[in-house]
C-alpha cells in the first residue's frame, strides 16, 4: 500500500562500480524479484558485520553492498539509513 508513496523507495547510487550490477539492479534480479524485506534484512546484517560480512539471504545482493560501501558509511549505522530514508515503516518486524 506504500510501496508507491514518497518514501516507499529506496534510494541508492545508480552508477555501476567496477562494472558490477547497480544495487536497483541486483534487487530486481532473479531470486528476490526487488523484495524489501530481503534487501533490508542483508543491508541489517551489512551494518552489523561492519561491512565484512557473509550474506544472510542473497549472496549477490551482499556483495554489491560491499561495492558501495563508500555510500553505505555515510549513514554510519542501520538505524540512521532507515531513518534518513524514511523506511520506517517496513520494519515493523526486521528491528
Amino acid at each position: 500500500m506504500i510501496s508507491r508513496t514518497i518514501g516507499g523507495h529506496i534510494f541508492s547510487p545508480a552508477h555501476q562500480v567496477n562494472r558490477g550490477n547497480t544495487i536497483n539492479q541486483i534487487r530486481g534480479g532473479v531470486g528476490i524479484f526487488n523484495r524489501i524485506d530481503i534487501t533490508l534484512a542483508e543491508l541489517k546484517k551489512f551494518y552489523e558485520t561492519k561491512f565484512d560480512g557473509e550474506a544472510m539471504y542473497y549472496k549477490p545482493l551482499y556483495d554489491t553492498f560491499k561495492r558501495y560501501q563508500c555510500f553505505f558509511e555515510i549513514f554510519e549505522t542501520f538505524e540512521n539509513y532507515i531513518d534518513i530514508m524514511q523506511l520506517e515503516m517496513f520494519l515493523l518486524k526486521v528491528r
